[in-house]
């Protein structure tokens, strides 16, 4: 297959915080940002230890709001922290995946 159809994560980095020219600023604040969603995994991470749970499960568990959460969870089941278990129904009735710790988030 060509260079063309690879994944994205082999393509671009995961999670590219300033541009070569971006100002100081941007660069400190990208910096910071990695240091700040690396504490709401832990977070996350810490919530899951009493169970599965769907986002918004998680966020009344660990103190985030619900769309913090789901920023995480991606790079948290890439990581191989977290696991898809099953789903649930939402308050409005929608599909919502549950989401648990696997032996490397403990």
């Amino acid at each position: 297959m060509s260079d063309y159809f690879r994944e994205p994560e082999e393509v671009l980095p995961l999670f590219v915080a300033a541009r070569r020219r971006d100002p100081p600023t941007s660069k400190a604040a990208g910096r910071a940002s990695r240091a700040f969603a690396a504490g709401h995994g832990q977070r996350i991470l810490e919530a899951l230890a009493d169970g599965p749970g769907t986002k918004d499960e998680i966020a009344e568990r660990c103190g985030l709001d619900e769309q913090q959460v789901a920023r995480r969870m991606h790079e948290l089941r890439r990581r191989g922290l977290v696991v898809e278990v099953g789903e649930a129904a939402s308050p409005t009735g929608n599909r919502e995946t549950r989401y648990g710790r696997t032996e490397r988030g403990d």
